[in-house]
């Protein structure tokens, strides 16, 4: 929730100038959705996991956050550098 609340006063501020990204097991993907949904729905969130996770990437710059996991960094790591 910290982190969250922490997102969203960068973004209030101006100073989120690109997605920020929170890397974690698969399995707490839902609960960050959940909390961000319920805590910071002003925040544009995208879960960006799955065999269908190419589609989003295009898009990455419309999010205030990227949720991704641990497996999936190293494979998404040169599309995800700026």
């Amino acid at each position: 929730l910290q982190t969250l609340a922490h997102i969203l006063s960068e973004k209030n501020a101006g100073r989120l100038d690109r997605p920020c990204m929170v890397v974690m097991p698969t399995s707490l993907i839902p609960n960050w959705l959940d909390e961000a949904a319920h805590f910071t729905p002003q925040l544009k969130v995208l879960a960006l996991h799955g065999t269908g996770r190419q589609k989003d990437f295009a898009n990455l710059g419309a999010y205030d956050l990227v949720l991704t996991t641990y497996a999936l960094l190293p494979r998404d790591l040169e599309i995800l550098q700026p």
